[in-house]
């Protein structure tokens, strides 16, 4: 399950990477990264990504971020990367639970 969270996550980098998110990708690389290399950390790792100010989930992808996304894509984007965000949340918090046994 490691490495499909970090087939999740890879997308996701291929998405920001796109638009031109360095903070994120730079984040969610380490995690792919460590989660290829069976290292549990990279799934609490991306969890610490959420929540808070300025969290992962309050990444917003628009031109007024400085984001190479045209206006008339900016929802569809958004829509896309909160579903892929979600599913990977989701996979790393029954990662999370399966480790603390």
């Amino acid at each position: 399950m490691t490495t499909l969270l970090a087939q999740h996550i890879e997308k996701i980098i291929a998405l920001i990477e796109e638009v031109g998110d360095a903070h994120w990708t730079t984040w969610l690389k380490q995690d792919a990264a460590d989660l290829r290399a069976g290292d549990q950390r990279g799934v609490r790792h991306f969890l610490s990504a959420f929540g808070g100010m300025g969290s992962l989930n309050d990444l917003i992808i628009c031109p007024e971020n400085r984001h190479r996304v045209k206006k008339e894509e900016v929802d569809a984007v958004n829509r896309k990367l909160t579903a892929m965000l979600e599913d990977a949340w989701n996979l790393a918090r029954t990662l999370a639970g399966d480790t603390a046994r």
